[in-house]
């Protein structure tokens, strides 16, 4: 005989709840037969779009006989236990019309498994059962549950499960991890983490939450981004492209220790640095294979560390172009940017603007891909030093930029959460003179899209800058750095066993 146990749950304080299972003394009900057919997908997931969207709810039918000992339900148990049934279906379903952060869930075990499930209840009917004390048998009673389409593993308010991360300062662990603003080749200057697919449970794109603290960085955080490349394979993926080591069209390469980039020491980068027209080339990827560039399709976002030295807002323009190399075939050129002038030392992250690596047929996936800046001196008499390019997925990514105060930042000790969990999603910024909250200032992505596929492993890299008053601009300092974590709820569209 298959072994139930099924709760409706109001989490709120003081929240009725009512057990199901059978055993219970609040009820002559015994479970019969519950069915719980599997959620209909109903579009495609997009940009910004919750995976669990793309699904009608689910409709969990739960079918009681209605008995006690003597085969003679007492009508009064059977009443309470309908009027709480019912106080609880309506409760959910006014959160849900009104989109009131919902508080009632649905608890289901089944096979005498360790695990519980949990359903975000939407609302339902029951039957309107008259009993009989004249029947003297058993009687059935249908409960039909509206609940989110996805199962958790973890329910309202509880505390979600920590992801294991790795990168070369901790190797698969949930204690924060260490990301600078660079990647060189001192062990533990990484600006990603790694999430293995095996870490995760589940079987469907799971709700997650990035948490930041500035642990000694010598600036006040301002803006922040992170990106996600998912995939089987994400051992060649690369966020940043050191300009040292690119293709160098032409160009000066100049030692300089506060360009991000592969050098011989912690920090040590090189730039290129132009005085006339130029050009320099990153390839993609940069150990390239067939099988490696067909996972590279998509939309990305490229975003160059650069620095004018000097002149004005006018005398340089950049842009990008990307080609096929073989076939020296050009497939998109962006528009011009105007970096803003500066100094020796202020780096600042210029977007260059959105591409979109295409399919076959429309490139040959056999020919590797490159990405060039064009840089066009329009007056004599300056510099520009290209220290970087960063490209970044736009499937899964989010940029956070503080709106209410630029002087404002994320000063040592002080963390920000992104929190796609919670319900409504939040982003919360915790300063030593209190706590803020504010819903995610995205431009392009948002919090909602930021999930971890169980599927895939995932290469998540951040990029994050102060506020540089003297230049009005975001300025990308080497030596600021992050301490990491993430945690996650597992989701589920077939129900778990034992």
């Amino acid at each position: 005989m298959m072994n139930y146990e099924l709760w409706i749950y109001d989490t709120d304080s003081g929240g009725e709840n009512i057990d199901l299972t059978g055993n219970s003394s609040d009820h002559p009900f015994i479970i019969r037969r519950v069915q719980m057919p599997t959620p209909r997908k109903v579009r495609e997931p997009i940009l910004a779009l919750d995976p669990e969207d793309c699904y009608e709810d689910r409709e969990i039918r739960v079918v009681f006989d209605i008995i006690d000992a003597d085969c003679d339900p007492d009508p009064d148990t059977i009443y309470d236990a309908l009027s709480k049934i019912n106080r609880l279906l309506r409760k959910a379903k006014e959160q849900d019309e009104n989109e009131i952060i919902p508080t009632v869930e649905i608890r289901w075990k089944a096979n005498e498994s360790t695990y519980t499930t949990y359903f975000v209840l939407l609302g339902g009917e029951v039957d309107n059962l008259i009993p009989s004390r004249d029947i003297g048998v058993a009687r059935s009673l249908n409960l039909t549950l509206r609940t989110k389409p996805f199962g958790r593993g973890v329910g309202l308010g509880g505390a979600p499960i920590a992801v294991p991360l790795d990168n070369t300062s901790g190797s698969k662990t949930t204690d924060p991890v260490t990301v600078y603003n660079h990647d060189d080749i001192t062990t533990g200057h990484d600006d990603w983490v790694n999430i293995e697919a095996s870490d995760l449970k589940g079987d469907q794109p799971a709700l997650c939450m990035f948490k930041a603290v500035n642990p000694a960085s010598p600036n006040s955080l301002y803006q922040f981004r992170i990106a996600d490349f998912a995939s089987d394979d994400i051992s060649d993926f690369l966020f940043s492209y050191n300009a040292e080591g690119a293709g160098q069209v032409n160009g000066t390469l100049v030692d300089d220790v506060t360009a991000p980039g592969i050098g011989g020491g912690a920090g040590e980068g090189r730039r290129m640095d132009y005085t006339v027209d130029g050009k320099i080339r990153f390839n993609i990827p940069p150990s390239y294979s067939d099988v490696a560039f067909k996972r590279y399709f998509g939309n990305y976002m490229a975003i160059l560390i650069c620095c004018q030295r000097g002149g004005n807002q006018d005398d340089w323009r950049l842009r990008y172009e990307l080609t096929q190399t073989v076939a020296a075939l050009t497939i998109i050129v962006g528009d011009w940017k105007n970096p803003k002038p500066n100094i020796s030392g202020h780096w600042e992250a210029l977007e260059l603007g959105v591409f979109t690596i295409p399919p076959a047929p429309y490139i040959d996936p056999k020919q590797s891909l490159s990405f060039y800046v064009n840089c066009d001196e329009l007056v004599d008499g300056t510099t520009m030093s290209i220290a970087a390019l960063y490209l970044f997925p736009l499937k899964q990514w989010l940029l956070y930029r503080q709106t209410h105060d630029v002087n404002y930042g994320l000063s040592n000790l002080q963390y920000i959460k992104w929190d796609n969990i919670s319900l409504p999603p939040n982003v919360s910024i915790f300063y030593s003179t209190g706590y803020w909250r504010f819903h995610a200032g995205a431009e392009i992505g948002a919090i909602r899209s930021m999930v971890l596929d169980p599927t895939k492993n995932h290469h998540i890299g951040f990029l994050f800058g102060h506020w540089d008053v003297t230049h009005s601009f975001v300025d990308h300092d080497i030596l600021d750095k992050l301490d990491v974590q993430c945690w996650y709820n597992p989701r589920y569209l077939h129900i778990r066993g034992s």
